[in-house]
């Protein structure tokens, strides 16, 4: 027969356990990603992308990895390291095409935002490509099966999307939604 403190402890484990898993499902159903993409003269396309962990069991859930100290703030060394892992959380999955290529980023840097307490953590990534110079071009943006839902916006800029698979063309931009393993593709001008 096992001991009350012993049955007591083991009951406290499970209940922290079974809380902890629970705000690690609350953090996955949460989070949201987006993807900005603007046309610049006839040749560049920008690329923005954003994380962002909202306030509440996600921003607790966050904090259990990333406050290493458990002090309640983020050193230089912690803010690095939350860029590091937002970032590569924010471009999970996600390919841009013109035509069958996959485009390659460059100039990337990534820039955080973290609220004091349980607020809001954002992350955003900042890149830059090339893209054909003929008019008509076709761009894709794919997601994989792993990955946060993705909310596309394709910003009119230097050359205005034409048309577009799906999603509701405004002002020559437009905005799709993605989960996993999608496809969106849209010609500009």
């Amino acid at each position: 027969m096992r001991s009350p403190a012993t049955v007591i402890s083991a009951l406290v484990l499970a209940a922290a356990l079974s809380g902890i898993a629970g705000i690690a499902e609350a953090h996955k159903r949460s989070v949201r990603r987006a993807l900005f993409l603007e046309t610049a003269n006839t040749r560049d396309l920008h690329v923005i992308a954003a994380i962002r962990i909202p306030s509440g069991d996600a921003r607790v859930a966050f904090n259990l990895l990333a406050d290493t100290d458990r002090d309640g703030k983020y050193s230089d060394k912690e803010r690095a390291r939350v860029r590091s892992m937002l970032a590569g959380r924010a471009l999970d999955g996600i390919r841009i095409f013109t035509g069958t290529t996959a485009v390659s980023l460059g100039a990337i840097e990534a820039k955080e935002k973290i609220e004091p307490g349980d607020g809001v953590v954002e992350v955003m990534i900042h890149a830059k490509t090339s893209i054909p110079e003929k008019v008509g071009a076709e761009l894709s943006v794919t997601t994989t099966s792993i990955g946060d839902p993705l909310d596309l916006m394709v910003l009119p800029g230097s050359r205005p999307v034409e048309s577009s698979s799906r999603g509701r063309i405004e002002g020559g931009g437009f905005k799709a939604e993605l989960g996993q393993s999608d496809r969106v593709s849209f010609r500009i001008r």
